[in-house]
């Protein structure tokens, strides 16, 4: 028993080292790129951390990446341009198998042309979108999502986090959570809206004067529809909650 208790201390005093030593050797670091070759579509990938794809106001291609790293934690972004498609990952790689001490963290800030087509998603981080018009598909695996001023197809999801989704104007837009809340506000009818959360509340807010046709539901909670409803409306809306209350309404 001496023996084992004295193995357990060595084993505290170690653990409690190597916390001081990768907070002692942390680093941070920002880092501006500019994009000259010519592309259409986006793809981006982060293990760890925040990324946010907005439409630049020039209609020129930068992207900013501010990374943390800590003792066998190493955080790398890098980006290419090929056949028309930019690819940017961030990864935090500890350099040994199975081994990983320390904060490590990735926040991507990409300005694009807004017609572009954009993949962005974060394994651990919110993920934002802004300005943009072209095809989206946005996902975080534990962050919430946020859409800002959104024309186009547009799918976002949630595992572990909350969805947003200001100022849209799209025709065909399906919004979901796995474990959160959802919020959708549309400055035009939609041909086609689908929002649902498997363990939160589903809140859509819709232009006033116009007639809808509206399939809300709750499993565990209350439903409230207070805009105009009418089967045969062209502007077809789906909100629906596994548990929580659901809300359709107008602005």
């Amino acid at each position: 028993m001496p023996r084992l208790l004295a193995l357990i201390a060595i084993v505290a005093l170690v653990l409690v080292a190597l916390n001081w030593v990768s907070w002692a050797l942390r680093s941070s670091d920002r880092d501006t790129h500019p994009i000259a070759e010519s592309f259409d579509r986006v793809n981006v990938d982060v293990d760890a951390g925040s990324v946010r794809v907005e439409a630049s106001e020039d209609g020129t291609a930068s992207l900013t990446a501010t990374t943390e790293s800590a003792l066998l934690a190493d955080a790398d972004v890098s980006f290419d341009v090929e056949n028309g498609e930019l690819t940017v990952e961030g990864d935090c790689s500890s350099g040994l198998w199975l081994v990983s001490w320390g904060r490590c963290s990735i926040d991507v800030v990409l300005q694009v042309p807004e017609e572009m087509a954009v993949v962005a998603k974060s394994g651990a981080g919110r993920v934002t979108t802004a300005g943009l018009v072209g095809s989206a598909d946005l996902s975080s695996s534990a962050g919430a999502v946020r859409v800002e001023g959104h024309t186009g197809l547009l799918r976002a999801h949630s595992s572990a986090g909350g969805v947003t989704v200001t100022g849209l104007s799209s025709d065909d837009a399906e919004i979901t959570s796995s474990a959160g809340s959802v919020e959708v506000t549309a400055i035009d009818p939609p041909a086609s809206l689908r929002a649902s959360s498997s363990a939160g509340a589903v809140t859509v807010t819709l232009p006033a004067g116009q007639s809808y046709n509206v399939d809300a539901d709750s499993s565990a909670g209350s439903t409230t529809v207070e805009v105009p409803t009418d089967s045969s409306s062209p502007y077809r809306v789906e909100a629906k909650s596994s548990a929580g209350t659901v809300t359709v309404r107008a602005n």
